[in-house]
């Protein structure tokens, strides 16, 4: 989990796949960051979508949702 620290506390990220969405024949795995931020006298979580892996015919590729480049190991968060 990676870790941002701001003026008044810090935030963790982690990326997280949820599950499967199948259409036409594709499996689509939505992959998303799941931010915690903890500050003075208060604790918050956001959920931030930033790409879909789709699976289909034994190959997978990524669609980024942010534009960012993402890494080859969201890949091999689909097995």
């Amino acid at each position: 989990m990676e870790k941002i620290e701001t003026c008044q506390g810090g935030m963790e990220g982690k990326i997280v796949k949820l599950q499967p969405i199948g259409v036409d024949g594709k499996e689509i795995y939505p992959l998303v960051r799941v931010v915690e931020i903890d500050g003075t006298g208060f604790h918050a979580q956001y959920i931030e979508p930033i790409a879909l892996v789709v699976v289909e015919n034994g190959e997978k590729y990524v669609i980024s949702i942010t534009g960012e480049d993402l890494s080859s190991d969201l890949w091999d968060m689909v097995s």
